[in-house]
């Protein structure tokens, strides 16, 4: 009888313990919530990073007689990211932790260009002998990839010597 008293006790404990665990457990793994924000007037696809800077195509007919740029938000503020020099319609599709932004643009009589943006600053990433470029994606070390037309057909186009 005195064994049974104690073990009782003992699985009390326990239990409490188990309970105290799991709690906390499901307070730590609860669904997060989501909210949905509206940019305005975006035109195409983008991206977004872990800090919530979302780039992509913004549309505005009042601007110029080039409608489509090239953008990044982050809280509340929307940033045209400009073009390549000549190019008609840059076009934003990643954009990694530290801001850099991987994106494209079309160059009347050279085709499709892909670009690297940071703070201002817009750099060419080449075609690699094509005359068509794009980017599709950017790491957090600042390499980009994405696709070039070269001679020898569609070829995918990892770009990690850019430096900014």
């Amino acid at each position: 009888m005195r064994r049974l008293l104690w073990v009782f006790p003992t699985l009390l404990v326990v239990a409490a313990l188990l309970a105290t665990g799991s709690a906390e457990v499901a307070a730590q793994t609860a669904a997060p919530t989501y909210s949905i924000t509206n940019l305005g007037n975006p035109f195409g696809r983008g991206g977004i990073n872990d800090l919530g800077q979302v780039v992509g195509v913004w549309r505005d007919t009042s601007l110029d007689a080039n409608p489509l740029h090239a953008f990044i938000w982050q809280d509340g503020t929307m940033r045209d990211l400009g073009g390549l020099p000549g190019g008609i319609y840059p076009s934003a599709s990643a954009v990694n932790i530290f801001g850099l932004v991987a994106g494209s643009d079309l160059i009347p009589g050279s085709g499709s260009r892909a670009f690297l943006w940071f703070d201002g600053l817009i750099f060419d990433l080449d075609t690699f002998d094509g005359y068509n470029g794009s980017s599709a994606a950017i790491n957090d070390f600042g390499q980009v990839v994405g696709w070039a037309h070269t001679p020898a057909g569609m070829d995918p186009m990892p770009c990690s010597g850019t430096t900014v």
